[in-house]
């Protein structure tokens, strides 16, 4: 509140000040405090909820559809921080990919063409998360097909500790070809598709062709 006047002081030394006048300073002295207390509102429970995809542009599941964008939307305000790392599309899309956030949508592009006939499988990792307090999304995972079918298998199972049995929780499930040699998974390949194991130990891996696969199971404390 800024506020402009001109005062006679030796006036107002030898006047009265009446009641009137008296409202007047305080209103206004209210009004100076109150706008020189600019914050956040505190207290409250911690929002530990994560966003949940609400709508999708072309729908999850879509087949016989050619996009150049993924349109995601949000049931909050989200944010992408390393999102690039946490991206993984298979099979992948040759050239750049850029992603925008307007306030809930999320908007993925490309400029690549796709193959015919053949199912895409986008998966975010923890790359989106709340604005208040990061929580990511949980299994953020688009598909969609180029053809008429969309490739619908799944792989299930749970992780236990080796030595005592125990259900291990938060974990990454990676999944390769099974033709893929050992030494090319120890040498950093990048997996064609990737889960996680929930608070019981358990994990399910989607949107996956016929085939054969060799999984491996590793912690991701620092989600790189």
């Amino acid at each position: 509140v800024v506020l402009v006047g001109h005062m006679d002081m030796e006036k107002m030394n030898t006047r009265r000040t009446t009641g009137t006048q008296c409202a007047w300073m305080s209103i206004v002295a209210m009004l100076a405090m109150s706008c020189a207390q600019v914050g956040s509102p505190t207290g409250g429970p911690k929002d530990e909820t994560p966003p949940a995809l609400i709508k999708a542009t072309p729908p999850v599941g879509a087949t016989g559809v050619v996009p150049n964008q993924l349109i995601l939307e949000f049931d909050e305000y989200v944010k992408a921080g390393q999102w690039r790392s946490q991206l993984l599309v298979s099979p992948p899309i040759e050239g750049a990919m850029d992603l925008i956030v307007r306030g809930r949508e999320v908007e993925l592009t490309w400029e690549a063409s796709l193959r015919d006939s053949t199912t895409y499988v986008f998966q975010f990792g923890k790359g989106i998360a709340d604005v208040n307090e990061g929580n990511p999304a949980v299994q953020l995972v688009h598909a969609f097909s180029t053809g008429p079918e969309l490739d619908t298998l799944s792989l299930k199972g749970e992780v236990r500790d080796a030595v005592d049995g125990a259900l291990e929780k938060n974990l990454r499930v990676l999944v390769y070809p099974e033709d893929l040699s050992l030494d090319s998974i120890m040498e950093g390949a990048l997996p064609q598709f990737v889960g996680a194991t929930n608070d019981a130990g358990e994990f399910e891996v989607g949107y996956l062709p016929p085939g054969a696969f060799r999984v491996l199971v590793v912690g991701d404390d620092n989600s790189n």
